[in-house]
């Protein structure tokens, strides 16, 4: 995150904050319905001010996870189900 971009209460050279980036992309409709029920759920879990992108950065590292765990054990994602 940028100077400007950040709002004049936060410290960027603080060291427990992460550099931040945008990531803007067009979903369906369903897809966002599924995106708005999986954070209401974690807003309701959230017991701290709740973002969004604490969400969308959970399911990505989750994601990450899985993929290096194939990688590293060699799982065949292309391989037909029959």
């Amino acid at each position: 995150m940028k100077k400007g971009d950040s709002s004049p209460h936060v410290d960027l050279i603080a060291p427990h904050v992460e550099e931040k980036v945008r990531i803007d992309c067009l979903v369906s409709r369903e897809v966002k319905e599924m995106w708005d029920e999986i954070v209401a759920r974690d807003r309701e879990k959230s017991n701290v001010r709740y973002y969004p992108a604490h969400t969308f950065e959970r399911i990505v590292r989750g994601e990450y996870q899985v993929m290096k765990w194939k990688d590293v054990n060699k799982v065949d994602t292309k391989r037909a189900d029959t």
